[in-house]
């Protein structure tokens, strides 16, 4: 069986998504994810890298992740941090960061993922387009050749949906625009001095 005709192509899909973005685009605001990196020299990592869960805790945040090293025979400890705090207070809560210790590198960067998004929505249009047509022809097959050539696709373009739809969410959930509560990753590591 050849392949299923889909309704829409994702030209046809980025083209709604264009003309409903003309519509709106008296109200256009990028979708922006904001991230960071700290890095400090202290006399002892793990206590500082205790500090630094206070003060991330203290402006609302909190700590995704975070990892000591203490070498037995050779090196210098260190402490790796990843944070997670509000947009709203990411700039107050690295400078009082950097009160801690001695810096030696910082970063904070803005990316606009507005085109990610807008790609991303067009793909999931197309495939729940394609993924409509695909259960109409599932409904309408004639042999089990072609029913088992249309379950395969379907379960295929379903696969790429979610997919597509965990990448959006995950999207949706890192910028301000969508999220009411956005936070920004900040990693740190304390270095031994």
């Amino acid at each position: 069986m050849a392949s299923p005709d889909i309704a829409y192509t994702e030209d046809m899909a980025v083209e709604m998504d264009m003309a409903r973005a003309e519509d709106s685009a008296g109200s256009f605001e990028p979708d922006i994810i904001r991230t960071g990196y700290l890095s400090l020299s202290v006399d002892s990592p793990a206590d500082t890298a205790d500090e630094i869960t206070e003060v991330v805790e203290a402006a609302g945040g909190r700590i995704a992740s975070r990892s000591d090293y203490t070498p037995v025979d050779y090196g210098q400890p260190s402490s790796y941090l990843e944070a997670r705090i509000p947009y709203e207070v990411l700039d107050a809560t690295v400078a009082s960061l950097q009160e801690l210790g001695d810096v030696q590198e910082v970063s904070l960067n803005t990316i606009d993922v507005s085109l990610q998004k807008v790609d991303l929505d067009a793909r999931i249009q197309v495939l729940e387009a394609a993924i409509t047509r695909l259960n109409e022809l599932l409904a309408d097959a004639a042999s089990t050749s072609d029913l088992i050539a249309v379950e395969s696709a379907l379960s295929e373009r379903q696969a790429e949906l979610d997919s597509l739809q965990s990448q959006r969410d995950y999207l949706s959930d890192q910028t301000s625009n969508e999220n009411p509560r956005p936070e920004a990753t900040l990693e740190t590591t304390t270095l031994s001095a």
